[in-house]
Formats: structure tokens, C-alpha cells, sequence
């Protein structure tokens, strides 16, 4: 192979840092920044002061961002004094209202910030029971950051010295940090989750069905239902627990004790030294005092007569809002989690198709006869930053056509010619109503009058909905005649009215006996109201057509639609006169905290973010430094300032990088200084490597675009790169390609990226189920001193399938090719083979990525050139599915699963005789486990055989 036919290039050791710390405590994941935030670049942002708390918001959001400052500082004295625990000096709260989801979070690295998504919750769900949605919300984030920020000892001395870094008590399981979290926003406000009729009905159902879970099973969130819920149902109940039999000071005191462990999961040992019992032993006293509490509710609920159900779905895990057409065709929302959520449709005697896939969501169903469709809502990008649900109308031949743009829309139905939705304002619910086109849109209830408003229905002239209003949920009515009814009242829930056909009752829901159930009362005549269903879990959507009667019913499998016979189970109710609803939710009057403008440059003082780092490669450290992260609380700006030096190598590294976010497009700039090795070739085998400089400059532009099932991104990078190597070296001998290296150089480095993907994974998944990856990147390299060049081209396309006969099964496929053409010794070079071993310990404590190499059972490098293609094929198959821990130890295995795959590839030079495709198959096992609460970590042992039989092991994320 002549010389000037080979690639002559530098490799570099770039070192990925982490906290020094991170080997005594395993908090890896807590050191992450999160990702960025996206905003529309036409925000303008605002701080409000408090004492405690800087609030920044956005133009709009000045009325959500003036009751959060009302509530903050009342809500952070009640929740210090409930958990005996101090606050911070300065805790930050963004309120954001880009995304259609009522939610909230918390972190404490590397400044405390609290993110408030101010949109109301619905009517359906677990968030539903509140009395002041801001103020739980609060108190849950605020509760997290107290928890968290509580140190002592060693970790609160190191602290005093970098700043925020050591955080024991991030260290806890999900169970008790969502249990602590959820027992404080119940016990302080009115509402809450732990006494809300949704969690009982989760625990009545996985009762019945013997499946509550013991420690092992919910030390992480399992992956069958209520999965996600897991942590808050169970954690709430057993914070309860413990608060009911020992106190929250006992509580408080097994926390402020954690927060001064040096190495981490203790539980037991400061279980037995705060309850005199391990945690072990009192989360099975807890299981079985509530286990005897559900059984006298199942019981009880049982002697009164369960109602018929014939199922018509028994798929479990999610349906909805079901809907009859013209065409007698049973459709609702499905959502299997293991295929994308759908509208499915059923003819009478026939087999459910899928309708439309519902990107982004769907929903609720309801019928139009001015459009003949499914009227429904899809989540789609608006901005292509924010993410809004807004209006579409489906048809039975599974087209759809748009209605809304931007309309933050929920529970469209047709009314007056047009139709009527509810519409997000910020911090509150209005009824909107629009003609068929969207073009004009007037409100017909305004958004001051509830806190939030979900379940449109209608009759005739008047539009019945469910609304909260001062935490009460109840059913109203409106028109133009007579204005807004209340017709229900009552501290308990009342949801999903639905009229029926003749117009002379109102079906609905209502959890007036503890238990979602379906209720009926008269709309003309004595206002009384019956119930019609008597369930274990809950009934939801009643749908009354005049030969049928359909509801979605919850068990342990989830929600199933099913037909049921109503009938009275002989309880029935008077119900207080209708009431006239003239006035307006009218909040305290107190004096406006005065504005400010936002100023990101407070956060980019490094006294809170320096963290020492090490990085470590096979079993020995060889970099120690300091590290400085600092972003501002929009995510508009990131600054990475570091510093680190090998042990054994006195010439430190330098490294500096820069992001503004605040435009459509990303822009960087970065700079380092680092050690390199390079390898020169002096003749034949022999190698001599040398440890010199790397230096670069450059910088980026990066620009996403997102739609409702597409992301694609596209990037721009340029740098000036100059190496310069050492005047020593190791002599070595190397049967491989080696790249050459043996003189100073400037480079001019150009890279142009374009990446699609829209890739969908389910709970059951072992790998990505449907959808696409593809993308390309074209290089030019350029030295000016003598105009040499090169340029690089690589593509790439990657499709996952699920099998029809095995929707947890995965088929992939991917293809590679790539060249590189110009001046010898700046062309790039491409090598195949692998796979490539990694120590399990650098793997965890880096957080290194799974290792993958094309063509499985070759040597890496025992196929390379400045062309080449590759491809495989492989089929992914769950074996075991675990799903279970080690009692309270930090150690959850989550499934065992196998692929068999071939491989095949080629790779040649330029001006060569491209070879004949190489061939190598074989199969893999692997095990997915979570180690120190960090999720998602495998264990790889695979098999391959190409020229010779290939056995190898490999480890990462």
C-alpha cells in the first residue's frame, strides 16, 4: 500500500469529566445539565424579587408570574416548617407556558431552579384534585429543593469550598423523594394526590388483582402499569405511612441524617437508627396495613353489586373518549404502548383498524355532521419551539384536514355552525368557539371565570362542560339565552357530562361515593341524580345512543372499553337548584411586586458552579482539574470554562465554549488546548508515538426544525485546527493501518451535518420500535500554507420495524457509505471492524456510551480506506423481563434481551480495485439494568463469526 494513498491524521484523547466525588456517592446523572430550553427568539423576559425567590417570565405571563411571587414566600415558610428543614438563600423559578401539559420540576445543580408550566390541569387524571393548582405545584417543586439542598457534615463542607456539587440526598430512590414530595403538597393544601379518588382507584385495581408491588418492584419506575405513577402512587402512601406512626420529625431527622452520608444507599442502617427498623421491614408493615385497607374497600364496594361489563377492547393499557358514527362504526383513542397512539375504528362483526395514527396525541372524539368527521385535537410544533394541541377534523377514510393553528386547543365539539373547544390562556381555560375554517374565533366563556374547564358537550342550543372552581369540580351549562348553570355541586369531582339522545338526561361522572362511577340526572324536572355503575376501579366516557350504552372501564390491565348495562344501583340523590354563575374568580388583592428586566449575567459568576473533575481510562485516573458550567435560567446561554492536567504530564489542558440560544438557530464558539498523541510511520512496521499540542478555534450554527412526528437538524461548523507534536517518542510495532503524523500543521476544518429522525420507542420495547434515522455530513479540510485539501462525504439511513406476529419485537436495519477524495494526507479514513472493549468501571463512571462498531466478528481497523459502505441486519427480541431490584439496594434489573444480526461491508483506497463484500453473522444477549439509580446501563455478550469465530464483551449507556 503506496504511502501517499494513506490517511495522515490525528487522533486525540479528548477527556469527558465528571465530579471527583462521583466514585463515594454514584450521583453521576446529578452532575448533567439539562438540555436546552426552547424559546421563541421574540420573547422578552422579566424578573420579579422576592426575598427567597427570582421569578422570571416572559411578555404575556404577567399575571401567572405575579401570583406565583404571591404564593412563593407563604408556600416556602409552610413547607420549611412542615419538614423541619431550612431553605436555600435564593431559589429560582422560571414560568414557562410553551407546552400543553400542567407540570412542574425541580433541580439543585448547578443553581436551585423551579420551572412552573402554568396551563391547567383537565378534569381526567391524577393532577385533578387541587384546590390551587399553582400553589400544589409549589409546594411538590419546593418540597424536592428543600429535600435535596439538605447537607451536613462532610458533603456541607465541601459545598462551602465549590459551591453547589455534593447533594446525599439526590441519592434517594424516586419512591421516597415523589412519596415526600407528594405527602407535603396533600397534607398542606386541600387537594393533592394522596387523597385523590384517581390514586385509589390505581390501588383498588392492583389489589383486586394481587399486584401490589413489594420494594424490589418499585425501587424504579416499573415498566408495567402505572409505571411512571409508581414512584408518587406508592412513595405518597408510604411517606403517609410513616408520618401517621412515627411523625414527620422522625422523618425530617432520616433525612437531615442521609444528607451527611459519604457513601450513599444506607437506608437501612439510618432506618434502624431513626424507626428502630429497617426500611425493608416498614415498607412491608405498610403493605400490609394497606392491603387490609383496600380489602374492606373492595369488599364493600363488591356487596352493593358490581355492574355487566362485556368487553369490546381487552388490550388493555389505554382507550378513550368513545364515539359512535353514522356508520355504526365503534371508534375511540388507543394507545397499546407497543405501537403509536392511534384512533381505531370497528365496524359491527369485524376486526379494529387503525384510523389515523395520532402524532403528538389525540384528543377527545367527538362527531361532526357539518364536516362528517371525527372532530379531535393533535399536539403539534408551533414556532417550531412551542407545543400546542389544536383542532382537526378525521375522516372514515382516514384522511384529515386542520382547523386551528396555534389555538392551545382541547375537546372540540360542533356547536352554533362551528364549533366550540376549550382554549388555554395563561394560567386559565376560556371556551372559544370558531367557524368550520378557523378563521374567526370569539370566546363564549372567558378565561377568568375557572380555573380550568375540560369535557365539552352539547345538546341543542346549550353547552354542557365540566369546570373547577375554587378546587371544586362540578358540571355547568351554558347559553346564550340563560348565561353559565351550575347543575352539580358537592366536594367531590364531577366530569365527562354527555346529554342524551332525546336530550332528557345528563349522564356523567362523578366520584361522590370515592369511586369514579357514572351518574345520571334529569334535565327538566326535580334536579335529582342516580347512580347507574358500580365498579371496582372507574367508569369514564358514558356514551348513551339509543341501542347502546358504552364506557372506558379501569382495571389492573388499564382502560378497556366495554358495554354496560345501566341500571339503579338504588342510590340516588337530591341535588341543589340550578345557580346562576355571574361573577368571576376574583384573586386576593395585594400590591404588584414591580418588574425588572431579566439580566442573564447574574448566573455566570463561577463561585456556585466550580466542581472538581477526573476522567479515567481502563482502571487508572489520568486527568484531574476543575470545571466551571454555568447557564442562565432561560437556557438562552451555556459557558464551559475548564482546566485539567494528566498526573503523570505536567502541561495542562484548557478548553472553553460558548452558546447563545436565543436565536431560531443555535450559535457557538470554543476553543482548547489539549495533549495529543500522534504516530508517525518511519519505514515498515515500526511506530513512533509522541505526546504533542492540539489546539482548535471555531465555531457553530445549529438549527432544529421540528413537526409532529419529524425532527430534522441542521448544523454548520468550521474551526482552525494546529497540531504540534514532541520531540520524543515510543518506538511500537503495529500489523495495522496506522495514522502518520510527523510535523506541525494548521488545518482549516468545515463540516456540514443534516439529520432526520423519527424514531418511536414503547414501554415494552427492548429497542426502537418504528420509525426512521438518516442524515448526512459532507467535511472540507484545507491547509493554507500549501493549499492542500479534502473532502468528506458520509450518509447514513437506519429504519426499525415491528413485526406484525410480535409487538414487542424489533426489526433494524441500517446502511453507511462514505469517501473521502483529495490531498493524500487530509483525507479521511474509515475503519470497520469491532467491537471495541470497554471497562466497566470507566463505562459507569463516564457515563460512556454502549460501544458500536460495524462488521461485528473483525478486528477494528482490519478493514479500512477512504471508501467504504457497510450495512446489517438484526432482529431484537425480549428473553426475560425482570422488572425487579435487590430489595432497598441500588441495583434494578430491568429485562434481558437477544438479538441475531448479520453484517456486511467494504472498504477500499482510492485508485485500488474495491475487494469483494466481507460477511460476518451472529447474536448478542444483553442485560439492562439501572446501578445507582442510573437507568438504562447494558451488559453485552455477543457472538459473531466472519473469518473465524469471535466471542466478545462490552459495557455502556
Amino acid at each position: 500500500m503506496a504511502a501517499n494513498q494513506l490517511k495522515i491524521r490525528a487522533f486525540l484523547h479528548l477527556i469527558r469529566h465528571q465530579s471527583v466525588f462521583c466514585i463515594l456517592i454514584f450521583t453521576i446523572g446529578l452532575l448533567a445539565l439539562p438540555a436546552k430550553a426552547d424559546w421563541d427568539p421574540s420573547l422578552h423576559f422579566h424578573t420579579l424579587k422576592t426575598r427567597h425567590f427570582d421569578i422570571y417570565y416572559y411578555d404575556g405571563e404577567a399575571g401567572v408570574a405575579q401570583r406565583v411571587a404571591r404564593l412563593a414566600e407563604p408556600v416556602l415558610q409552610r413547607v420549611s416548617r412542615f419538614l423541619h428543614m431550612k431553605p436555600p438563600r435564593i431559589i429560582h423559578v422560571l414560568v414557562t407556558d410553551t407546552v400543553d401539559s400542567a407540570n412542574g420540576s425541580a433541580r439543585v445543580f448547578p443553581y436551585t431552579l423551579v420551572v412552573v408550566q402554568p396551563y391547567p390541569p383537565p378534569s381526567f387524571g391524577q393532577l385533578a384534585n387541587f384546590d390551587d393548582y399553582l400553589r400544589v405545584l409549589l409546594t411538590h417543586e419546593l418540597t424536592h429543593i428543600l429535600h435535596m439542598n439538605t447537607k451536613r457534615g462532610i458533603p456541607a463542607f465541601v459545598d462551602r469550598i465549590f459551591g453547589n456539587l455534593w447533594f446525599p440526598n439526590y441519592a434517594h430512590p424516586a419512591l421516597l423523594m415523589e412519596g415526600l414530595a407528594v405527602l407535603a403538597e396533600s397534607r398542606l393544601n386541600r387537594g393533592g394526590r394522596l387523597y385523590s379518588p384517581f390514586f385509589e382507584m390505581l390501588l383498588r385495581a392492583e389489589r383486586k388483582a394481587h399486584n401490589i408491588p413489594g420494594l424490589s418492584r418499585v425501587t424504579m419506575v416499573p415498566t408495567r402499569l402505572p409505571r411512571g405513577t409508581s414512584p408518587y402512587l406508592y412513595g405518597a402512601y408510604f411517606m403517609d405511612f410513616l408520618a401517621r406512626h412515627f411523625g414527620m420529625d422522625r422523618i425530617a431527622a432520616y433525612f437531615k441524617a442521609y444528607g451527611g452520608v459519604i457513601i450513599p444507599f444506607a437506608h437501612n442502617i439510618l432506618a434502624r437508627r431513626v424507626f428502630h427498623r429497617s426500611l425493608v421491614k416498614l415498607y412491608r408493615e405498610f403493605l400490609a396495613e394497606l392491603r387490609r385497607r383496600l380489602d374492606g374497600a373492595i369488599r364493600r364496594i363488591s356487596k352493593q353489586g358490581l355492574t355487566r361489563l362485556r368487553w369490546l377492547t381487552k388490550n388493555g393499557e389505554f382507550h378513550a373518549s368513545p364515539l359512535i358514527t353514522p356508520t355504526h362504526r365503534t371508534c375511540y383513542v388507543q394507545d397499546d404502548a407497543k405501537s403509536r397512539e392511534a384512533i381505531v375504528c370497528q365496524a359491527p362483526g369485524q376486526r379494529p383498524k387503525r384510523l389515523i395514527t395520532c402524532f403528538g396525541g389525540c384528543g377527545g372524539l367527538r362527531w361532526s355532521c357539518g364536516l362528517h368527521g371525527i372532530l379531535t385535537t393533535h399536539t403539534t410544533p408551533f414556532r417550531n419551539v412551542m407545543s400546542y394541541a389544536d383542532v382537526f377534523v378525521v375522516h372514515e377514510d382516514g384522511t384529515e384536514q386542520r382547523i386551528t393553528t396555534g389555538a392551545r386547543a382541547r375537546n372540540p365539539v360542533q356547536f352554533m355552525h362551528g364549533i366550540a373547544f376549550v382554549r388555554a390562556t395563561t394560567g386559565r381555560n376560556a371556551i372559544s368557539w370558531t367557524d368550520f375554517q378557523g378563521k374567526k374565533v370569539r370566546d363564549l366563556v372567558k378565561g377568568n371565570v375557572f380555573d380550568s374547564i375540560s369535557d365539552l358537550a352539547v345538546y341543542g342550543s346549550r353547552l354542557y362542560f365540566a369546570a373547577s372552581r375554587h378546587g371544586n369540580w362540578d358540571i355547568y351549562a351554558w347559553s346564550q339565552a340563560q348565561g353559565i348553570l351550575r347543575l352539580t355541586t358537592g366536594n367531590w369531582i364531577d366530569i365527562m357530562p354527555r346529554p342524551s339522545p332525546q336530550g332528557r338526561y345528563l349522564y356523567y361522572v362523578s366520584t361522590r361515593d370515592g369511586v369514579y362511577n357514572i351518574y345520571r340526572m334529569p334535565l327538566h324536572g326535580t334536579p335529582r341524580t342516580c347512580r347507574l355503575t358500580n365498579v371496582i376501579g372507574g367508569a369514564f366516557w358514558p356514551l348513551v345512543t339509543r341501542d347502546r350504552v358504552l364506557a372506558v372501564v379501569y382495571t389492573n390491565r388499564g382502560f378497556d372499553v366495554a358495554r354496560i348495562t345501566l341500571t339503579n344501583s338504588g342510590k340516588c340523590f337530591a341535588l341543589q337548584p340550578w345557580q346562576r354563575v355571574t361573577h368571576a374568580l376574583a384573586l386576593k388583592a395585594k400590591k404588584s411586586i414591580k418588574p425588572s428586566n431579566y439580566n442573564p449575567l447574574s448566573f455566570f459568576i463561577p463561585t456556585d458552579y466550580l466542581m472538581p473533575v477526573f476522567s479515567m481510562s481502563g482502571t487508572s485516573i489520568t486527568d484531574i482539574g476543575l470545571e466551571a458550567k454555568m447557564q442562565d435560567a432561560t437556557s438562552r446561554h451555556f459557558l464551559d470554562l475548564g482546566i485539567s492536567t494528566d498526573p503523570k504530564d505536567p502541561y495542562p489542558d484548557f478548553e472553553a465554549a460558548y452558546t447563545f440560544g436565543g436565536w431560531w438557530a443555535d450559535v457557538g464558539l470554543y476553543g482548547g488546548l489539549n495533549r495529543a498523541f500522534f504516530r508517525s510511520r518511519p519505514g515498515g512496521r515500526q511506530v513512533v508515538t509522541t505526546t504533542g499540542r492540539h489546539g482548535s478555534v471555531g465555531m457553530f450554527i445549529a438549527l432544529p426544525l421540528r413537526a409532529r412526528s419529524h425532527n430534522l437538524s441542521m448544523s454548520l461548523d468550521t474551526a482552525v485546527e494546529f497540531n504540534r507534536p514532541g520531540r520524543t517518542g515510543k518506538v511500537e510495532y503495529d500489523p495495522m493501518f496506522t495514522p502518520v503524523f510527523s510535523r506541525s500543521t494548521t488545518t482549516i476544518n468545515t463540516r456540514f451535518r443534516l439529520s432526520y429522525s423519527s424514531v418511536t420507542a414503547y414501554p415494552y420495547s427492548v429497542a426502537p420500535q418504528d420509525g426512521w434515522v438518516s442524515g448526512f455530513r459532507i467535511g472540507l479540510r484545507n491547509r493554507p500554507q500549501n493549499g492542500d485539501w479534502a473532502l468528506t462525504f458520509m450518509a447514513y439511513l437506519s429504519g426499525y420495524f415491528t413485526p406484525f406476529w410480535a409487538r414487542t419485537h424489533s426489526i433494524e436495519f441500517s446502511v453507511y457509505a462514505g469517501a473521502s477524495r483529495g490531498h493524500g494526507a487530509l483525507r479521511s479514513v474509515f475503519a470497520l471492524g469491532g467491537p471495541v472493549w470497554t471497562s466497566p468501571l470507566d463505562a459507569l463512571v463516564n457515563q460512556r456510551a454502549l460501544p458500536s462498531a460495524l462488521m461485528r466478528g473483525f478486528k477494528y481497523g482490519s478493514i479500512a480506506g477512504d471508501t467504504f459502505w457497510a450495512g446489517t441486519l438484526q432482529y431484537n427480541l425480549p428473553l426475560v423481563r425482570f422488572d425487579r431490584g435487590l430489595g432497598s439496594l441500588p441495583l434494578y434489573f430491568r429485562y434481558l434481551a437477544g438479538d441475531v444480526f448479520v453484517d456486511a461491508g467494504s472498504a477500499f483506497f482510492q485508485g485500488m480495485a474495491p475487494g469483494p463484500p466481507q460477511w460476518s453473522a451472529g447474536a448478542e444477549v444483553w442485560l439492562t439494568l439501572a446501578p445507582a439509580l442510573m437507568d438504562n446501563f447494558k451488559i453485552l455478550l455477543g457472538f459473531a463469526y466472519a473469518r473465524r469465530p469471535v466471542v466478545y464483551f462490552s459495557v455502556g449507556y
